[in-house]
């Protein structure tokens, strides 16, 4: 990914050529609008003219696509990608998951990284101004890679650096400030965020065999329930479907020790548990717990 940004050239709109643009003329939507700003500029101009040239660089991108020169459009997505759109960086996650044309095959950890980017520039701009359809938009993604592209016996470095950006990312979404400012269809659609990021996290944990961690996640989907975004209310229903899997695989014992009170997180531990043969439902974490548990607080002692 490294190699190709930098290799990219805005000869097809350099920034000579913004002498040329009709500022009035381009949209400043909030889409285009998801730029890192730039703080330490004494230029209080800057952030304005770097929005406009990044509004350029995305327009024109869209036209290349248009005509089918893919080449164009991609170096033209990474330009604006290298000048902090988050936009930009979440349309080249959209490029390498689903490919495009002969140009790209489709690239999962490439898309993983890029909607990354995008989730990371996004935590550099404030809340406040975040543009909600298009963190949307990258949950969405990422959970269809986390769903079925990405595998956790290869992948496992790069789904656990995404579940720490999205805990991030989650954790802002539920400042009161920033929920009080939300139109009704903003709100919505940060509903359907939270959904899309506990389910990922709820996957990665359950791959990973914390029953406990999952179950936890899966039950915050339930708890934030429909939103009226089609994709996060089919995942309300399977975040129920996978809770009832998640307990029917649990053993019908308290999963902690009775007696050291350790208590094991992955699935495969609490298996590990040794039920008592005299009260038979109560577990030990090994033979030393179930020998003194056995002696002193067993049913079968007194």
């Amino acid at each position: 990914m490294g190699s190709s940004i930098s290799q990219c050239s805005t000869s097809d709109l350099d920034l000579e050529s913004m002498e040329s643009i009709d500022v009035n003329r381009i949209s400043l939507s909030h889409k285009v609008v998801s730029l890192v700003p730039d703080f330490n500029s004494h230029d209080v101009d800057i952030n304005t003219i770097t929005a406009v040239f990044v509004a350029k660089l995305i327009e024109e991108a869209e036209k290349k696509h248009r005509s089918s020169e893919y080449g164009k459009y991609l170096k033209l997505l990474q330009r604006a990608t290298q000048l902090g759109s988050a936009c930009a960086a979440a349309k080249l996650g959209v490029v390498y998951s689903r490919g495009l044309d002969s140009t790209i095959s489709p690239d999962y950890a490439s898309a993983a990284a890029y909607y990354f980017l995008s989730l990371k520039l996004i935590t550099l701009i404030p809340n406040t101004s975040w543009d909600i359809t298009l963190l949307l938009d990258v949950v969405i993604g990422l959970t269809d890679l986390y769903r079925s592209k990405l595998d956790s016996r290869y992948d496992e470095d790069i789904i656990n650096h995404g579940v720490k950006l999205m805990r991030l990312i989650d954790d802002r979404l539920q400042d009161l400030y920033f929920i009080r400012i939300l139109n009704y269809k903003d709100v919505q659609q940060r509903r359907a965020i939270r959904i899309h990021i506990n389910f990922c996290i709820a996957l990665t944990a359950m791959a990973a065999g914390e029953v406990f961690e999952s179950a936890m996640s899966f039950q915050e989907c339930l708890v934030v329930g429909e939103c009226g975004f089609a994709p996060a209310d089919k995942l309300v229903e399977s975040a129920q479907t996978n809770i009832n899997i998640l307990e029917s695989s649990l053993p019908r014992i308290p999963p902690i020790c009775v007696q050291c009170e350790y208590a094991p997180k992955n699935l495969k531990d609490i298996w590990k548990l040794v039920v008592c043969p005299q009260c038979k439902d109560v577990g030990c974490c090994g033979k030393d717990c179930l020998e003194n548990h056995m002696s002193t607080k067993c049913v079968g002692s007194k």
